[in-house]
């Protein structure tokens, strides 16, 4: 099974993730996604500082994303844990398993890292989905990839 297949049959076939990816554990650079759109981007990001004056920030995604785990599930980067131009807020971090649950506006996102990869998934309450769901697709697969040596 290629990589683009565990995108497609194991995160969105069932509807419970929105978009999902698996990048690598290394740098976030992208192994496969469900949309060509969605993947880790870099960018200047504008951030607005207590004396009201807003400095630019340079934000690469993918690297951030890769950082997160060796800094125990907290953002590395000084504008936050952002993905596909997404800010997220990460509500719980696991050590056990290397998998972090995040929230957004009307959705969120789970992480999950394996030895060599990252695997992604999202969900939108627009679309009726749910965290619990979208991060079940995320872990089982998470955990195939571990079993596998990925």
């Amino acid at each position: 099974m290629s990589w683009q297949d565990f995108v497609s049959t194991q995160l969105i076939a069932n509807g419970a993730c929105a978009e999902g990816a698996i990048l690598s554990a290394a740098d976030g650079s992208v192994w496969a996604t469900s949309n060509p759109t969605f993947a880790p981007q870099t960018y200047a990001h504008p951030q607005e500082q207590d004396d009201g004056s807003v400095v630019s920030l340079n934000v690469n995604e993918g690297q951030e994303l890769a950082g997160l785990f060796n800094n125990n599930g907290k953002p590395v980067g000084k504008a936050g844990l952002r993905f596909n131009g997404n800010k997220y807020y990460v509500v719980q971090y696991f050590p056990d398993t290397q998998t972090v649950y995040a929230k957004t506006n009307k959705g969120g996102a789970c992480f999950s890292k394996t030895n060599q990869t990252i695997v992604v998934g999202t969900w939108s309450e627009d679309r009726k989905q749910t965290g619990g769901a979208c991060n079940g697709n995320v872990e089982r697969l998470a955990e195939y990839l571990r079993n596998s040596s990925y």
